[in-house]
């Protein structure tokens, strides 16, 4: 029994994977190392739970810590801010070539952000509103759209964009920016050869269901209405991607971005799938490139300039565009957490994930507000997120 005023971390036996073909390590051995596993965590939590810091103090151990608060293998980089005010990073890259705070990541699914951020400047710019019907921004040959590997075996069938185009007209942009445009999972089949990506069902409007393809459309409509770059230039993905570089990353400050897109020397870290196990096994495939689904790669101070910039309503967006962001119904590009109680703001954010990688970004509504971003090249990290909740929100 230890004393609580001066707590020493429980003795563990080696964490030893369980694999039913390897005689010598026994069920019993994975279930003792899993419990260790568990109490080492808790002590960790307990040990944060009992320092009585400081704000500052609370966010420099988190940043430090986490990673042994955590009940899975983590590594990358923890960001955090307290409001405007002080910012803490850490790095952690167990059993790999060394990477710092300056590491770019691909960010993922958070960039789904950029994306709504550009449709509310174009929806204050009076190009469009959220009630605008696809039909008006897009021609039919448009909505079939020219995605490059990873993308390409996600898109729809040829069915669906045939659909799609004979009722473009009954889709919004607030419905592609909520989700709620008809798209839905297609799953693959080995047998018959065909990829997973998405269908489109008119019956699904209106439906909350997840999709690429329909931020990947919000792209070319930004792109074709956008009045950033070269007004000659025909690409909508290449104006898209200048809207997003002219209009977000420089006037946030997001240096790191910035020099991501115009450099040609790529420094990126090798990306992990981790099993339940812990077990880390090397992922070879293509990254997904930046387009209106997200993944723009960038530093994690890069995504806390973002949100500093998101919140001063003079930077990026008007405060009454942001306020449209918070109080709508469902997902309007921010993934918003509201208080059970009162129905209140408590945060909001995005997650990112893809093979061997993740990410996410979140501001909790605390007084100061509290900023984390995590970029990784593990898989599974967009899973934080509930952990830090139950910390940062004591």
């Amino acid at each position: 029994m230890t004393s609580s005023s001066n707590p020493v971390p429980p003795i563990s036996t080696a964490l030893v994977p369980y694999d039913p073909t390897l005689p010598h390590v026994s069920l019993k051995a994975h279930l003792e190392a899993a419990a260790d596993r568990a109490v080492s965590h808790s002590f960790e939590v307990a040990k944060f739970e009992s320092q009585h810091l400081s704000l500052e103090g609370r966010l420099i151990y988190l940043a430090q810590n986490l990673p042994k608060m955590l009940p899975f293998p983590f590594s990358g980089v923890i960001a955090l801010q307290s409001g405007d005010g002080f910012i803490v990073q850490a790095c952690h890259c167990p059993n790999q070539a060394e990477f710092t705070t300056d590491q770019t990541f691909n960010a993922l699914s958070v960039g789904k952000l950029f994306t709504a951020t550009a449709v509310m400047q174009l929806i204050e710019d009076g190009k469009f509103s959220l009630d605008t019907p696809l039909s008006e921004l897009l021609d039919e040959d448009e909505l079939d759209l020219p995605l490059q590997p990873p993308y390409l075996e996600q898109k729809p069938d040829q069915q669906s964009l045939k659909s799609l185009k004979e009722h473009s007209a009954e889709i919004t942009v607030e419905h592609l920016l909520s989700h709620t445009a008809g798209f839905t999972e297609r799953p693959g089949s080995e047998e018959d050869g065909i990829a997973p990506g998405e269908s489109w069902d008119r019956g699904q409007i209106g439906k909350d269901s997840y999709s690429n393809y329909g931020y990947q459309l919000l792209a070319r409509i930004i792109g074709k209405h956008t009045n950033s770059g070269n007004l000659l230039v025909i690409d909508h993905e290449a104006r898209f991607r200048s809207h997003i570089e002219e209009r977000i990353f420089k006037p946030a400050g997001m240096d790191g971005a910035i020099r991501e897109i115009h450099s040609s020397a790529k420094q990126r870290p090798e990306c992990f799938e981790m099993s339940e196990d812990g077990v880390a096994t090397r992922v070879e495939s293509i990254e997904p490139y930046p387009h209106g689904n997200g993944c723009w790669r960038m530093t994690a101070s890069d995504l806390l300039a973002f949100g500093r910039a998101i919140h001063q309503h003079h930077v990026l967006i008007r405060e009454d565009s942001f306020n449209t962001i918070m109080e709508y119904k469902g997902r309007l590009g921010f993934w918003v957490d509201h208080d059970k109680e009162t129905g209140a703001v408590a945060g909001y954010g995005h997650p990112g994930g893809g093979p061997g990688m993740s990410s996410f970004f979140h501001t909790w509504q605390t007084s100061p507000p509290i900023t984390a971003v995590v970029l990784s090249n593990y898989s599974g990290c967009e899973m934080v997120k509930p952990e830090l909740d139950k910390l940062i929100q004591q």
